[in-house]
């Protein structure tokens, strides 16, 4: 499966999908795990937030949706959020390997001990502002967690496309909020 630029002279390839799993091994992304994704000539060209939750799905998972929404004809913008100094020292090979390789931007995220859904709220307050102040129009949630159902559900209200990327496990009215959501098997 191979990975496309979009830009104004045209698509261009720019690598093959890959991931390394936690245990170190590479692995070439196939159409079992971006759900039949073949690349198509993009239509629309408009740009997606790649929203990755890094604490509740893996690595490969974000690799599938960013493939996915390029075989849609959208531009993505991949962001995975986490606390990466705690990732890093645990999965650094998958983790560093799959930002750098499709140039994601990590946003660290900080939480008070003992607490959790920083990565939540801030998924939440970063894709608001993301329409708010940049208007942008799609969003890819790759997650399971259906914490992120008003948010959903408040982009589809103020007319963008929400996708969703996870893994069955995902609760069924969480993944019936969305345009539409793509499991990874």
């Amino acid at each position: 499966m191979y990975l496309f630029e979009h830009t104004e002279s045209g698509t261009h390839l720019i690598g093959e999908a890959k991931y390394k799993s936690e245990a170190g091994t590479e692995h070439a992304a196939d159409n079992k795990l971006i759900g039949c994704a073949k690349h198509q000539e993009s239509v629309s060209r408009e740009p997606v937030a790649v929203m990755l939750d890094a604490e509740n799905l893996p690595g490969r998972c974000c690799v599938a949706a960013m493939v996915k929404a390029q075989s849609m004809g959208l531009m993505p913008q991949g962001m995975a959020f986490a606390n990466w100094q705690e990732r890093f020292s645990k999965h650094k090979g998958s983790w560093s390997d799959i930002i750098s390789r499709l140039k994601i931007q990590a946003i660290q995220v900080d939480r008070c001990p003992g607490k959790k859904n920083a990565v939540d709220i801030a998924i939440a307050a970063h894709a608001i502002s993301l329409h708010e102040k940049d208007g942008l129009k799609n969003f890819f949630i790759v997650s399971n967690d259906g914490d992120y159902l008003y948010l959903v559900k408040l982009l589809r209200s103020k007319g963008c496309s929400v996708y969703g990327y996870g893994t069955t496990v995902a609760n069924r009215h969480f993944r019936d909020s969305f345009n539409e959501f793509f499991c990874v098997t």
